[in-house]
């Protein structure tokens, strides 16, 4: 609750001083990101138009708030864990892959290289 608290004074006084036109929202990993995210939007009415859930640059996304509703539901965000999967997995190496756990010549070289794909698709539980 402080959190949220928090951050709608801050966003407030930013709005007050400079005029935003929209929020980003950091550190949305977290347990307060619901409070957060919707004191920012309740107190400047502008919209949040991204979210980090974590300190790297590469972890700022577009915002959408169905997904943040369903990580905070604990549902997980399965939409963007597909579109981490979809940049990763090239489709080439995911059918080589495929048909050779078809045809049973799946060895250890497979899955070293299927371990190397989920790696590039970062934290998991960042998404989830």
């Amino acid at each position: 609750a402080m959190t949220g608290q928090e951050s709608a004074n801050l966003v407030k006084t930013f709005d007050e001083q400079i005029g935003l036109t929209g929020a980003i929202l950091s550190k949305a990993d977290g347990d307060s990101r619901g409070g957060a995210a919707l004191s920012m939007k309740a107190v400047t009415g502008k919209p949040i138009k991204f979210v980090s859930n974590g300190e790297k640059m590469g972890d700022i996304e577009p915002f959408y708030p169905d997904r943040m509703a369903s990580r905070i539901l604990g549902m997980g965000d399965v939409l963007t864990l597909v579109e981490k999967a979809e940049d990763a997995f090239k489709e080439e190496e995911v059918e080589r892959l495929q048909s050779r756990i078809m045809s049973a010549k799946f060895d250890f070289n497979d899955f070293l290289e299927q371990m190397k794909m989920m790696n590039r698709m970062g934290a998991v539980g960042k998404t989830m």
